[in-house]
């Protein structure tokens, strides 16, 4: 059984539904083509920007090359890179943000989903005790051309889901950094050998999660603080990383502060409707002493007439 996921868009202080996830993969953007794409008004938002896929009984998110980036959790995602959605996960697209939301269902069992190519070609499940798969050798899960030894295996022990990197001279790579040894591993953690990427998926279904619709600066429970850090989130920033993380170059911005722009473009609106420029603090002191001014003057004429 999949966990049932919806999409919810961020804005003035709560969520608004967009849509299921469960028919197929759907496209999000300014104009998405084809049917059961989801339109996100803004034009910083590319046309295609991005699509939530269906890759097992699991949801993925992909950037599709868009203009000003995509972020999920505050950490840039990489065009064609592929996310595993939670509930409670943050999505922004440019300068917009949605919520993945809990609609119930489990998690599927713990396993590690196998990908080459971009292509998911087998999904093993983690037993409850000993070994899930290994890379290399005559008989492993996922075997690699002229290798006779092993390279890595996972395993499962004393409840803790391991990594077990041999001495070998084939780099194995822990979310893009190298590792050796016995690894612990934690859900949606990726290791990669070769031209195999191995993508865990440990969430458990007595986690629990929050449903509760929110904005996704406001005010937060316990909930949903494993998806975003306890200080100010910056929105397209991880708070772990340099603002030069960014791929695209885009800044992403805060909530507050797209809704003081918004704020700023209306009040600009206004006054270019109603046709009477606004006066700064200067041109109104400046208007005040002319009046005083002038108001003396007035005086000063009566005092000489009458004297």
């Amino acid at each position: 059984m999949a966990k049932r996921l919806g999409l919810e868009l961020v804005k003035d202080g709560g969520s608004k539904p967009l849509c299921e996830l469960s028919l197929g993969k759907v496209t999000l953007g300014r104009e998405p083509e084809g049917s059961g794409g989801i339109t996100i008004p803004s034009a910083a938002v590319s046309r295609n920007h991005a699509e939530i896929r269906p890759i097992r009984l699991h949801w993925f998110f992909v950037d599709l090359g868009s203009t000003n980036g995509s972020w999920v959790n505050g950490k840039p995602v990489p065009s064609g890179y592929r996310v595993l959605l939670r509930p409670n996960d943050a999505i922004q697209l440019a300068d917009m943000t949605l919520r993945v939301a809990d609609r119930g269902g489990d998690f599927p069992e713990q396993s590690a989903l196998v990908f080459q190519s971009g292509e998911c070609i087998d999904e093993v499940t983690i037993p409850e005790t000993g070994t899930a798969l290994s890379v290399g050798g005559a008989e492993a899960t996922v075997t690699l051309d002229g290798i006779s030894h092993r390279v890595v295996a996972l395993e499962r022990r004393n409840g803790e889901i391991l990594a077990q990197v041999g001495s070998s001279d084939i780099p194995v790579l822990k979310n893009g950094a190298v590792v050796k040894g016995s690894v612990p591993l934690a859900d949606r953690d990726e290791l990669v050998v070769q031209g195999f990427s191995i993508l865990l998926n440990l969430a458990t279904n007595s986690e629990g999660s929050d449903t509760t619709l929110r904005s996704w600066d406001s005010g937060s429970s316990s909930a949903d603080t494993s998806a975003r850090s306890t200080s100010s989130q910056v929105f397209g920033v991880s708070v772990e990383k340099p603002v030069n993380a960014n791929p695209s170059g885009t800044m992403a911005l805060k909530q507050s502060e797209i809704e003081s722009m918004v704020r700023r473009s209306a009040d600009a609106m206004i006054r270019r409707g109603s046709g009477k420029p606004a006066l700064s603090s200067r041109e109104q002191i400046l208007i005040m002493f002319i009046i005083f001014t002038l108001f003396l003057t007035v005086l000063l004429l009566f005092w000489v007439l009458l004297g």
